[in-house]
């Protein structure tokens, strides 16, 4: 099953409140009931505009849950909703996190938004997709949680990765690690990317006081594409005007 069909079908079982049938075997693995609130609608992706397949934004998780998105009132069309399909909620619930109506989404997650369409009108496209690693809400997903979370979601990931082959440009976002290429996020981001650590160039953009780097990008080119991991300390943002690569 192809990456919107997947999504497609995990909105639809999660509507019916059906989600087991989602994963392998018919079994919600109990870290996943464990760590992420299921109540919540998923996000795979969402979509901003109407975006070709010049540049996508890969970042870990939806984050935490808000009221409205809790299947009874997506259902019920409380705020926002019900939908159809999911390629339907993702170009709607995205209009309403970057514009804020309707959808009150914290400062910081509507900043980040802005951030991505301004990188991607420096790389020529306004418009563009959202993809998350994880598609379920948790506000605390650790280092510590990705490897289990990686396993549980095999498929998904899987079908990620070859719906991210289709994009020239895919920049993930995560917060700078102390651990470096041993994060076990930086390690599932760039295997989604298609990446190589060990081969991959590295740009620093800030450092502290001691001379740290606090905002740096790993990446890879070559083949008319670009695979970036942005990390920045203390944050899951994007650093101010980062260059085209």
């Amino acid at each position: 099953m192809e990456y919107c069909s997947l999504s497609e079908d995990l909105f639809h079982k999660w509507s019916v409140d059906n989600l087991e049938e989602w994963f392998p075997n018919c079994i919600i693995p109990q870290q996943i009931e464990d760590i992420f609130d299921l109540d919540c609608l998923p996000e795979p992706y969402l979509r901003f505009g109407a975006p070709g397949e010049r540049i996508a934004f890969l970042t870990l998780n939806p984050g935490g849950c808000e009221e409205f998105q809790r299947r009874n009132n997506i259902l019920s069309g409380v705020t926002i909703g019900p939908f159809e399909a999911y390629a339907q909620a993702a170009q709607q619930m995205a209009d309403g996190y970057e514009t804020g109506r309707r959808l009150p989404i914290n400062a910081k997650a509507r900043g980040r938004i802005t951030k991505m369409r301004e990188l991607a009108e420096a790389y020529g496209q306004r418009d563009f997709f959202q993809f998350e690693l994880f598609p379920f809400h948790s506000a605390n997903l650790s280092n510590e949680l990705v490897a289990g979370c990686e396993t549980a979601l095999d498929q998904y990931l899987r079908t990620l990765t070859q719906h991210l082959q289709c994009f020239r440009t895919v920049w993930a976002i995560s917060g700078a690690p102390r651990d470096g290429f041993e994060s076990p996020k930086i390690r599932a981001f760039a295997k989604v990317l298609g990446m190589r650590l060990d081969q991959c160039q590295m740009r620093v953009l800030r450092r502290d006081g001691t001379g740290k780097p606090t905002v740096y990008l790993h990446y890879e080119t070559g083949d008319d594409r670009s695979r970036v991991i942005s990390c920045m300390r203390g944050s899951n943002q994007l650093p101010a005007n980062p260059p085209v690569i």
